[in-house]
């Protein structure tokens, strides 16, 4: 091997004994990762004429993955509305015009124990 060769073979070795501390550091414990969307949950909870909405992230599609990985999503996010009547008593609140939340909804398939 000519030295030039030589020396990319060492510092390709140190990259790849240095990846697993870069990965600990940086957290990159995701198999998989995507942009999900936000769904509305939970009852409703009626504040005079408003309301509040609890959103929770999923993922587009159900994923398929093995027991020793799950799911983490960004966590569940609350937004204030207007109650609609929806066909229901004229003062109830069946129904909360609220906005999903502005925050972006993030998934990851991760290994347990990360």
């Amino acid at each position: 091997m000519d030295r030039n060769a030589d020396d990319i073979e060492k510092r390709t070795r140190r990259w790849l004994k240095l990846l697993p501390a870069i990965m600990i550091l940086t957290g990159s414990f995701a198999l998989s990762k995507d942009t999900g969307i936000w769904v509305a949950i939970g009852p409703v909870a009626q504040l005079n004429i408003g309301c509040s909405q609890v959103w929770e992230c999923r993922t587009k599609q159900d994923i398929v993955h093995s027991s020793d990985t799950y799911i983490w999503h960004t966590p569940n996010k609350l937004t204030l509305g207007v109650c609609n009547a929806a066909g229901g008593p004229a003062d109830g609140c069946n129904e909360c015009a609220a906005s999903p939340p502005p925050d972006p909804c993030e998934w990851e398939l991760r290994k347990t124990g990360h």
